[in-house]
C-alpha cells in the first residue's frame, strides 16, 4: 500500500474512533456563570443597607446558596432569596455597611446548578459605599411616608433593614390583608441607630384616618419590640417609624405576624365612632374584649333624659379599663379611667340627638356585663 494511502486510511480510522466515542459519552452540561450583579463590580455612591443581587445562567440548587458560598466580606449576613424564574440570588445584610468603604462580594465556586454542575471558579466583585446620611440609607421601599404610598407587605415575612431618617420621611407606612380573623402582632428590632435610643412609634391607623391603636416606646439599638392588634378580615394599615423630627438614623428589622386572635362578640366591627353599635336600654351578658379594643355604641335621648352606663368585668376584679360617654359631635363628655369596678359614667341630654359612649380595655380575654339605663 502507497504512504498517501496509507495515511488516509488511519485518518479514517481516527474519525470514526472519535464519532463512536462521542456517541458513547454524553456531553458534560455546562456550569452556571455569573453574568449580571447589583450593585454592578466597581460601582460607587452604594447605599449602606444594599441588598445584593446576582444573575446566573441557569436555573441554580438552592441549596448550595448559603452566606459561606455568597456573602459580602465583612458583611453580616441575614438571609439569602432566591427567584427560580429570574435564576437571581439576593443577599440580605442583618446590619448597614461602614460609610465610603469598599466591600467585596463572594460568590463561591461550590455553587451549583439543579443538575449539579458547580461553578468550578470563585466570582468576586466589589463596591464603595456612600457617606453616612439620609440619603444613603434609604431602603427599597421609599417613598412610602403616607397612607396614599403604603407598601404591601406579606404576613409573617422578615423584612431587613428598613430605615427611617429625617424630618418628612421619619414614618413607614405599610399595609397588609387577612383573609381571617387574627390577631397581628408588629415586631420590630433596631439593627441600628446613631443615637443611645429613638423615639419609636408602632400605629394601626384606619387607611382612610384615625387609629385603631398606637404606641410609643424608647427603642435602643439592638432591642426589639412587639405589639399586637385583633382584627376581622380585611386590608389594613401600619405607620411606624420615629416620632421625633431630627436627622438620626434608625435601620429596624420588620415582622407582621399572625396568631390566634382574641375572642370577641357578635357586636364587632365597632372600634370607631361612626360604627358604633345601636344600642336599646337595658342588661346585657357576656360582651367581649381585646387588648387595646375598643367597643363604641350609639343611643338616642331625648333633651332631659339621663343616660348611666354601667360596665362589669367578669374576668377580673381591678381591671384597667376606660368608660367615656360622648356628644353628637364626638367631643368626649365624660372620662373615667382606673381600676374600679364595676365602671359607672352618667350624663343628661340637652338635646334630642344620638349619643355615644365607649369601653376600652388593656388586657385580653375581658368579658363584660353592660347595663344601659335611660330615665
Amino acid at each position: 500500500m502507497k504512504p498517501m494511502a496509507i495515511l488516509f486510511a488511519i485518518a479514517l480510522s481516527l474519525s470514526i474512533l472519535a464519532i463512536q466515542c462521542a456517541e458513547e459519552s454524553p456531553e458534560q452540561p455546562s456550569p452556571p456563570v455569573v453574568i449580571q450583579t447589583s450593585p454592578s463590580d466597581g460601582a460607587q455612591d452604594v447605599n449602606l443597607n444594599p441588598f445584593i443581587e446576582v444573575w446566573f445562567s441557569q436555573a441554580l440548587d438552592e441549596a448550595s446558596l448559603d452566606s459561606s458560598t455568597f456573602h459580602v466580606v465583612g458583611g453580616v449576613t441575614h438571609h439569602i432569596g432566591y427567584d427560580p424564574e429570574e435564576h437571581k440570588a439576593t443577599l440580605f445584610l442583618a446590619r448597614l455597611l461602614e460609610p465610603d468603604s469598599t466591600y467585596e462580594v463572594f460568590v463561591g465556586s461550590e455553587i451549583a446548578s439543579t443538575g449539579g454542575t458547580a461553578m468550578g471558579e470563585d466570582y468576586i466583585f466589589s463596591f464603595t459605599t456612600g457617606p453616612l446620611d439620609c440619603g444613603h440609607v434609604q431602603d427599597r421601599f421609599e417613598p412610602n411616608d403616607d397612607v396614599m404610598s403604603a407598601v404591601e407587605i406579606e404576613l409573617n415575612k422578615t423584612y431587613t433593614l428598613l430605615t427611617s431618617c429625617g424630618d418628612e420621611e421619619r414614618y413607614d407606612f405599610f399595609k397588609f390583608t387577612l383573609d381571617d380573623t387574627a390577631k397581628v402582632i408588629v415586631h420590630t428590632y433596631s439593627a441600628y441607630a446613631d443615637t443611645e435610643y429613638v423615639s419609636w412609634t408602632i400605629n394601626f391607623p384606619r387607611c382612610e384616618g384615625d387609629y385603631y391603636s398606637t404606641i410609643g416606646l424608647s427603642l435602643r439599638p439592638d432591642r426589639d419590640y412587639a405589639y399586637g392588634f385583633t382584627y376581622l378580615p380585611g386590608t389594613y394599615c401600619l405607620q411606624i417609624g420615629k416620632y421625633h423630627a431630627d436627622d438620626h438614623i434608625v435601620a429596624y428589622h420588620l415582622t407582621v405576624e399572625t396568631t390566634t386572635p382574641c375572642q370577641d362578640d357578635e357586636f364587632e366591627d365597632n372600634d370607631f365612632i361612626d360604627e358604633a353599635t345601636p344600642i336599646e336600654p337595658g342588661h346585657y351578658e357576656g360582651l367581649r374584649g381585646c387588648y387595646v379594643d375598643r367597643d363604641f355604641f350609639s343611643i338616642y335621648l331625648e333633651s332631659g333624659q339621663t343616660l348611666t352606663v354601667t360596665a362589669t368585668e367578669v374576668t377580673s376584679i381591678n381591671p384597667t379599663r376606660r368608660l367615656i360617654i360622648y356628644g353628637p359631635d364626638g367631643y368626649s363628655l365624660t372620662g373615667h379611667t382606673d381600676k374600679v369596678n364595676p365602671a359607672v359614667e352618667s350624663w343628661t341630654a340637652t338635646e334630642d340627638t344620638t349619643y355615644y359612649f365607649k369601653i376600652r380595655w388593656w388586657a385580653d380575654g375581658i368579658v363584660y356585663d353592660l347595663d344601659v339605663d335611660v330615665e
